[in-house]
């Protein structure tokens, strides 16, 4: 998904545009859709994203991206869920962690590895 990003300062998932403006219609927090006035509330009437706050704005550009995309969600479900008891909870922090956390099970070789010892487990024969 071309423009897929993750805003590291808010924790939002969002469609961000080549003109780096977020989108209205894509944009979640954690696995819930915010409203096109949610949207506005964090990131102003225009959304756009100014050049030297491009930083906080993680994009996700690769193949894997939407399968990264969902499990930065589920963190953020998660970790919101917590707040209350851990207020200080930061969205880069868990965006760090879990893209660190898919680097290595994919550069290590952890994940083929495991996949290969039980292939019948994790590819299915096509039904045609």
């Amino acid at each position: 998904v071309r423009g897929l990003s993750v805003d590291t300062k808010s924790g939002t998932l969002c469609k961000l545009s080549h003109l780096q403006k977020v989108g209205l219609n894509f944009s979640f927090k954690g696995k819930k859709p915010l409203s096109p006035s949610e949207i506005e509330n964090v990131y102003g009437d225009s959304r756009h994203i100014p050049h030297g706050d491009l930083i906080q704005m993680r994009p996700l550009y690769d193949m894997y991206s939407i399968v990264e995309a969902c499990l930065i969600a589920d963190a953020m479900d998660v970790f919101a869920s917590l707040k209350s008891s851990t207020p200080d909870l930061d969205p880069a922090a868990i965006t760090d962690d879990v893209q660190g956390a898919v680097r290595d099970v994919h550069v290590s070789g952890v994940m083929h590895s495991a996949i290969m010892r039980d292939l019948d487990r994790f590819v299915l024969p096509s039904p045609h």
